[in-house]
C-alpha cells in the first residue's frame, strides 16, 4: 500500500478533521506568498496551465454539493496542493454554486460529470482525463476517487504547474484493509476486509474457530514459512494455521487472564496474563507445560521488536524489554535494565506496530492512546476529534496511516461491558482522518488487530 504524504501527524497529535473547501480570500493568506511565475516561453502547446500570463489561477476545483466528507476532504487537498504549486489562490467550490473561473476539475460525481464515465468502473478503478479545457477525476467508488486525486497531484509540481491536454489515464486502487477481530460470542475470530466507506463491499471473509474465546491475538510466520495465528484466552494459548484454521501447538499452562499472546522468530511463544500478573515463555519444540515465567503487574500485551531483538512487555503502569534466549537448560529471559519505562497513564492495555514506521509502537492504556518511539523512548499521547481514545482495547494501523480500533459501544445488547458491535475503520487522506464505522449486529467483539504477519 502506498505511503501518504503526511503521516507525521501521527507522531503529534490526530486532531485533524474535515472542514470543506472555502474560498481564500488573498494571496496573503498562503505561507509563501513569493509568485515564482511560470516561464510560458517553454511551456508546449499540447499543455493546459493552472494559470494564465497574469499567473491568475485559471481552474476551480468542483466536487458534489451531496458527498461525503472523504470527497469534500480530497477537493480540499487538491485545492491546496495546486495552490502551492502555482503561488496562486485556486478556488474550491460545490457542484451547486456558480463556478468563478470557466475552467473546471471535477472530483467525483458531480452534477457535470458525464455519467458514462463512470457507468463502466468498477468499485476499486478510477479514471483521469482532460475534456478540452474541463479536467475530471472519478472513482466506481468514494474510495477510488479519493485515490485518484493523490494520483494527479503527483502529475504535478512548483516547476510545472499544468498537466497535458490528451490526459488519459486508467487506474486501480490496489489497497486492501484486512483486520482481525476476536469474537467473544462464537468463539471466533472473524477476519473482515474493509472496503472504505462501503457497508455493501465491506465483508466478514472468513471465520475461524477457535477453543476458547480470545482476547490476544497476532498474526505470524512461523519457522516453517506458515502463516499462523498465536491467540489465547484464560489459560490456553494455540497457535493457528492461517489457511486451513488447523492446530499447530497448544499449551493449558499459560497464567490465568491472558489477554496477549506473540510468536518469537526463535519459536518461543509469549503470553501476557493479567490476573496472575505473569508473562510465560513456551518453547514450541519443547514440553507445552515447561515454561519461563516473569512477574509483571496487570501483564496485558507483548510484542517482538526484530529491530532491538527485544520482547516488549505492557502492562499496569509499566513498558519492559526483555531478551529472550534459549539454551540447553531452556528459556532465559532478562530485563534490559535501559529499556523499562513507565508509561505516562496507568493501565496498559494493548501494544502493537505502527506499520511503515518501524521505530513506533501503539499502546493503550485504559483513558488514552499513545505512540512510543522505541529509539528516543518518547510517549506521544494521541489526540482526536474523530476517534476514540479511551477505553481502548485493540488499535492497529496500515502502512498508510489508516488505523482500526475496538472499544466498547456500550449498547444494551452487548454481550459484555467490554465488547462491541462494530469495526472503527479510519481512513487517512493526506494526514486527515475519515471514519467509517462498520455495524455487526449481534457480532460482539472485543480485541481487533491488522491482518499483516510483520513484526514492524
Amino acid at each position: 500500500m502506498k505511503s501518504l504524504m503526511k503521516k507525521t501527524f501521527l507522531f503529534l497529535s490526530l486532531m485533524l478533521c474535515f472542514t470543506g473547501c472555502g474560498n481564500q480570500s488573498s494571496v496573503s493568506d498562503l505561507p509563501n506568498t513569493e509568485k515564482d511565475e511560470t516561464n510560458f516561453a517553454t511551456v508546449p502547446d499540447d499543455r493546459l496551465l493552472f494559470v494564465d500570463k497574469n499567473n491568475q489561477p485559471l481552474y476551480t476545483v468542483v466536487y458534489p454539493a451531496e458527498s461525503i466528507e472523504v470527497i469534500g476532504g480530497a477537493a480540499e487537498m487538491l485545492t491546496s496542493a495546486m495552490s502551492d504549486a502555482t503561488k496562486t489562490v485556486v478556488k474550491c467550490e460545490k457542484d451547486s454554486q456558480p463556478v468563478s473561473t470557466p475552467r473546471e476539475i471535477l472530483i467525483g460525481k458531480t452534477s457535470r460529470t458525464d455519467a458514462a464515465l463512470v457507468e463502466s468502473l468498477g468499485l476499486r478503478d478510477y479514471r483521469i482525463l482532460a475534456q478540452g479545457d474541463r479536467i475530471v477525476i472519478v472513482g466506481g467508488s468514494d474510495f477510488a476517487t479519493a485515490r485518484a486525486a493523490q494520483e494527479f497531484i503527483k502529475l504535478f509540481d512548483a516547476d510545472t504547474p499544468y498537466v497535458a491536454k490528451d490526459l488519459s489515464i486508467e487506474g486501480t486502487v490496489t489497497d486492501v484493509y484486512r483486520v482481525a477481530a476476536t469474537n467473544s460470542g462464537s468463539p471466533t475470530i472473524d477476519i473482515y476486509e474493509i472496503f472504505p466507506f462501503s457497508n455493501e463491499e465491506t465483508k466478514l471473509i472468513r471465520s475461524i474457530p477457535v477453543k476458547i474465546g480470545s482476547t490476544g491475538i497476532n498474526f505470524r510466520i512461523d519457522r516453517n514459512g506458515r502463516e499462523v495465528i498465536v491467540t489465547g484466552s484464560g489459560t490456553h494459548v494455540c497457535v493457528l494455521d492461517y489457511e486451513t484454521g488447523d492446530l499447530i501447538w497448544e499449551t493449558h499452562s499459560a497464567a490465568s487472564g491472558t489477554h496477549g499472546a506473540e510468536l518469537l522468530p526463535n519459536g518461543v511463544v509469549a503470553t501476557a496474563s493479567s490476573s496472575a500478573s505473569k508473562v510465560r515463555l513456551f518453547d514450541m519444540d519443547d514440553s507445552p507445560y515447561r515454561y519461563t515465567e516473569i512477574d509483571f503487574p496487570d501483564a496485558h500485551g507483548v510484542q517482538w521488536d526484530p529491530t532491538q531483538e527485544v520482547l516488549w512487555v505492557i502492562g499496569s503502569n509499566k513498558l519492559q524489554a526483555y531478551r529472550v534466549e534459549k539454551n540447553d537448560d531452556g528459556i532465559v529471559a532478562t530485563a534490559e535494565p535501559t529499556m523499562g519505562l513507565r508509561i505516562p497513564n496507568a493501565s496498559g492495555h494493548d501494544i502493537s506496530p505502527v506499520y511503515g514506521e518501524p521505530d513506533m509502537l501503539w499502546f493503550t492504556t485504559s483513558k488514552a492512546v499513545y505512540q512510543f518511539n522505541k529509539k528516543t523512548r518518547q510517549f506521544n499521547r494521541v489526540s482526536s476529534t474523530v476517534m476514540a481514545t479511551e477505553s481502548v482495547k485493540g488499535i492497529g494501523s496500515y502502512s498508510d496511516g489508516s488505523i482500526v480500533t475496538s472499544f466498547p459501544d456500550k449498547k444494551p445488547t452487548s454481550l459484555y461491558t467490554w465488547t462491541t458491535e462494530k469495526i472503527n475503520f479510519y481512513f487517512n487522506l493526506d494526514g486527515t482522518l475519515y471514519p467509517f464505522f462498520y455495524e455487526t449486529p449481534g457480532v460482539h467483539h472485543y480485541k481487533c488487530r491488522v491482518v499483516n504477519t510483520s513484526y514492524q
